[in-house]
């Protein structure tokens, strides 16, 4: 047995010295609503549309579509996340998605990185929501020539990504961010 464990750690490649640290972005956030209503906030139209964008086009299987419409009366591909797929899924407790980039950062929205979104309950009442947005380290070893875009996409969501978060939470706390017609209702504060 301890012969075949160290023949099989002798085979696990070791990661390069010089490779620079994983550069994801992974937030954390606690959600006053149960496990159920914060998984299908992120894995339904009706419950995207209370707080990610006023139109989404989500199909919950492997490959189905996973769009996020911050701006659905604009022209294609000027709309928000377009083009997006579902990766995979574990119901009530993961779900991946790939996510491009904004249009102002035209080659690193052609090459998606991805997310994943990993809920558990807290209690009852709260669910623990951490969002991990991957794939910015790959892109740049793939496309070293773009490599200053895909640290200026990290950034964007950097910034990006704690506000969505925010408004899942003010979501629960204070109703719906949409009404049914896609015109925000919330106040500005």
């Amino acid at each position: 047995m301890t012969i075949a464990v160290l023949a099989i750690a002798a085979q696990t490649p070791t990661p390069p010295v010089d490779k620079p640290p994983f550069t994801c972005i992974d937030e954390e956030i606690v959600v006053n609503a149960p496990l159920v209503d914060v998984w299908h906030a992120w894995t339904t139209n009706d419950g995207a549309q209370t707080f990610f964008a006023p139109k989404t086009e989500i199909e919950l299987f492997p490959g189905g579509s996973y769009n996020i419409l911050f701006m659905p009366d604009n022209p294609p591909d000027q709309r928000g996340a377009e083009g997006q797929k579902v990766l995979s899924f574990l119901p009530m407790q993961m779900l991946s998605f790939d996510w491009g980039a904004p249009p102002k950062f035209p080659f690193a929205r052609k090459h998606p990185g991805w997310v994943v979104i990993q809920l558990k309950a807290a209690d009852d009442a709260h669910t623990h929501v951490q969002l991990t947005h991957l794939g910015f380290d790959e892109l740049k070893a793939e496309h070293p020539e773009h490599a200053a875009e895909f640290d200026e996409v990290r950034e964007y969501f950097s910034k990006a990504w704690p506000h969505v978060l925010g408004n899942l939470k003010r979501r629960f706390e204070e109703g719906p961010r949409f009404d049914a017609n896609g015109k925000e209702v919330w106040k500005t504060s």
